[in-house]
C-alpha cells in the first residue's frame, strides 16, 4: 500500500512538472504577443490588427461568458493563411490554465469550436482568453481579458 501511494505521488508530480514544461515550451514558441485592452470580449466581437493588412475577429458566445455553459468560439481571419488556430483560457486570481481548444477550419477565413471554463468558487474571476494562430513559422498569441461572475 505504501509503495502504491509513493508511485501515485511520483506520477502526480511528473504530470504537474510535465504541464509546466509544456506551458514553458509553448510560451517560447510565440513570435508575436498582443495584449488587447480596448475590447470587451464578453460583450462583443473584438477585431484586432496584427501586422500590415492582417487582422482577426474573435467572438465568444453566449455573451457574458457563463461558466455553466458550453462556449462557442469563432475566429475570422483577414489576410492570414493560418495553419492552426486554438483558444485557451487562463485564470488570474487562481493560477488556472485550461488546455487549448483547437478550432475547426470552416473555410479559408473562418474557424469555429467549443470551449468550457471551469467552475470557480470566487464571486468574480478574471481570465485571459488566448487566441493562438500558427501561420508557417510565425505564431501569434492574442490575449483578451474578461471576467466571470458566480451564478446565483
Amino acid at each position: 500500500m505504501k509503495n502504491r501511494n509513493t508511485l501515485l505521488a511520483i506520477l502526480a508530480s511528473l504530470l504537474i512538472v510535465g504541464g509546466y514544461l509544456y506551458q514553458w515550451v509553448n510560451e517560447r514558441s510565440v513570435t508575436h504577443d498582443i495584449q488587447v485592452s480596448k475590447c470587451q470580449i464578453s460583450k462583443s466581437i473584438c477585431m484586432v490588427g496584427l501586422d500590415g493588412d492582417k487582422s482577426i475577429e474573435f467572438s465568444i458566445t453566449p455573451q457574458g461568458i457563463p461558466t455553466t455553459q458550453a462556449l462557442s468560439l469563432s475566429v475570422l481571419t483577414h489576410g492570414l493563411d493560418a495553419d492552426e488556430i486554438s483558444v485557451s483560457f487562463e485564470g488570474i486570481e487562481i493560477d488556472h490554465h485550461l488546455p487549448p481548444y483547437l478550432l475547426n477550419k470552416i473555410d479559408d477565413e473562418k474557424y469555429i469550436g467549443k470551449g468550457f471554463l471551469s467552475l470557480c468558487v470566487l464571486d468574480t474571476m478574471h481570465w485571459l482568453a488566448h487566441v493562438k494562430i500558427q501561420e508557417g513559422q510565425t505564431i501569434w498569441r492574442i490575449s483578451f481579458p474578461f471576467e466571470t461572475h458566480k451564478a446565483n
